[in-house]
């Protein structure tokens, strides 16, 4: 099974970004991603949930890309290889590729934006109305979502992502983001402090909250 997940996701790690450098592109702002491992220990709701998450980003010509893989204590995974190409200033073409225990293995397309901010703050918004799995198109699938950060004073941050499935059977429903408070790095290491923000069930967009820690070791530093 492990050989299995890291072929899949092996191979949308390659195909992604290279299926993106078929659009056009003009100047590629940078990857907001880092490479690092995150060991997430859930203190209050469902402990079993808890994981191990590596972040890997990495750049083809023309295109930034991220891939991560949360391995969870009580079995199952789940995972996503994305790629981004610039084509105007802010705008970008976005494909997901997300890997699943849970789920059938499925492929987004859509856009995405970088909203201006100032040097300590960054925002992204992006929006895939596209989704495919191995049988057929997904019909019931946009998903919308959001990234960002902010850098305090003495080294400290704020960072949170999340996404909603906008056309889900049921109606719109939350899937899944987090917010984290981290701390200043100790050579690579910072500690973390936040909410996981989960799926509620069908057509419900409020998130079922749980309160996390987090250590991180960052492999680029």
């Amino acid at each position: 099974m492990k050989c299995v997940i890291f072929m899949s996701a092996t191979k949308a790690a390659m195909i992604l970004p290279i299926a993106l450098t078929a659009a056009p592109a003009r100047a590629q702002s940078p990857s907001q991603h880092s490479s690092n491992i995150e060991a997430v220990q859930i203190l209050r709701g469902d402990e079993e949930g808890s994981f191990i998450r590596p972040n890997l980003s990495y750049t083809f010509p023309g295109v930034s890309a991220y891939a991560f893989g949360e391995f969870y204590r009580g079995n199952g995974y789940f995972g996503k290889v994305a790629g981004n190409r610039t084509v105007s200033s802010g705008l970008s073409v976005t494909g997901e590729f997300v890997y699943d225990s849970d789920a059938m293995d499925r492929l987004g397309l859509g856009v995405s934006y970088s909203v201006p901010a100032w040097s300590w703050a960054r925002m992204d918004i992006k929006l895939l109305p596209f989704w495919a799995n191995y049988r057929e198109l997904d019909l019931n699938r946009v998903m919308a979502g959001y990234s960002g950060d902010v850098n305090l004073p003495l080294g400290f941050g704020i960072s949170s992502f999340g996404e909603a499935n906008l056309d889900a059977p049921e109606g719109s429903e939350w899937g899944y983001g987090e917010i984290w408070i981290r701390t200043p790095y100790l050579g690579r290491f910072s500690l973390g402090a936040g909410l996981l923000l989960k799926n509620n069930g069908d057509g419900v967009m409020r998130p079922r909250v749980e309160q996390a820690v987090t250590v991180r070791f960052d492999v680029r530093r």
